[in-house]
């Protein structure tokens, strides 16, 4: 019995896979992280630079106690702008694969600074990219297709435990969500969905003419119930192979869903790409029949 449990764990966390799976995942965040920054430009002088309204040494203390952030140091506007010209090309290094632990490194630390230094204008969008850069790191995901495999002998496998860790957390992400769900009488009586997308600040289009049609209200009802069993039972469904196929699928579904209909920053882009860490690695690989399943 334990010799099974240590070959199960020993599977689950150190079986070697394709590279080239952490090679895309570094690839797809790299460059939604990159994204993330440029898009800060207009409002950064407002919101994060020297000036900001938010200072760690005004009247909003309590928003930074027990926080670190590189902008707390930063002594004039020049030298905030600086920071993040340099946070944006760590980032694009971190996606072409050059110097891939350093700009990496570089990159959760420029991340850390901007939560940090305000708190109050970020959410989940900026804390699972954070998240899934930081176990990204600890894979080799500049040894193929970077800047990097043109200087040093290229790994082929390496130990699946980053990703793991990166499916953990997802799946996590989505049980915490499920689980505030079934405490929010909107979600319980199934009208959070008519009343977000009538939402002039979330909604893409204006539907409220839509609303009095009874079926449609029905529709959503059922639709928001299965959003929130779905998001609960995820960590137990990806568990089961054909299971987190069905259940992967319908997440797709769901943020194409929501990038169609809502406005929600880049957040249904971000989970879509994190999607990846759920490809069987099989599918990664020049020749298939050399990797093992994850």
């Amino acid at each position: 019995m334990l010799n099974f449990i240590s070959c199960t764990w020993d599977r689950f966390l150190f079986v070697r896979i394709d590279i080239k799976q952490y090679a895309f995942l570094r690839i797809g965040i790299g460059f939604l992280i990159t994204l993330y920054l440029i898009n800060l430009l207009p409002y950064y002088s407002v919101h994060y630079s020297f000036n900001a309204w938010l200072s760690p040494m005004g009247d909003l203390d309590l928003y930074h106690s027990g926080s670190w952030s590189i902008l707390f140091w930063l002594q004039s506007q020049t030298q905030s702008w600086y920071f993040l010209y340099s946070a944006i090309a760590c980032s694009m290094l971190y996606t072409l694969g050059a110097a891939t632990k350093i700009s990496g490194c570089c990159t959760l630390i420029a991340l850390i600074s901007l939560w940090n230094k305000n708190p109050l204008l970020l959410d989940g969008d900026d804390a699972i990219l954070r998240v899934m850069l930081f176990f990204l790191l600890f894979s080799p995901s500049g040894r193929v297709l970077s800047i990097d495999a043109f200087f040093r002998l290229q790994t082929r496998h390496s130990p699946v435990w980053p990703l793991r860790m990166m499916q953990i957390q997802f799946a996590f992400v989505y049980f915490v969500s499920g689980w505030v769900k079934f405490h929010s009488p909107e979600w319980l009586d199934g009208s959070v969905l008519q009343t977000v997308l009538i939402h002039p600040e979330y909604s893409r289009f204006n539907l409220s003419a839509w609303m009095s049609y009874e079926w449609l209200v029905k529709l959503l009802g059922v639709i928001s119930g299965l959003i929130m069993w779905w998001e609960l039972l995820f960590p137990l469904l990806c568990l089961q192979r054909h299971a987190r196929f069905i259940c992967v699928i319908f997440g797709i579904i769901f943020h194409l869903g929501l990038l169609l209909m809502m406005n929600l920053r880049e957040f249904s882009i971000i989970m879509l790409v994190l999607y990846m860490v759920f490809i069987p690695n099989r599918y990664f690989c020049s020749n298939r029949s050399s990797s093992s399943q994850n």
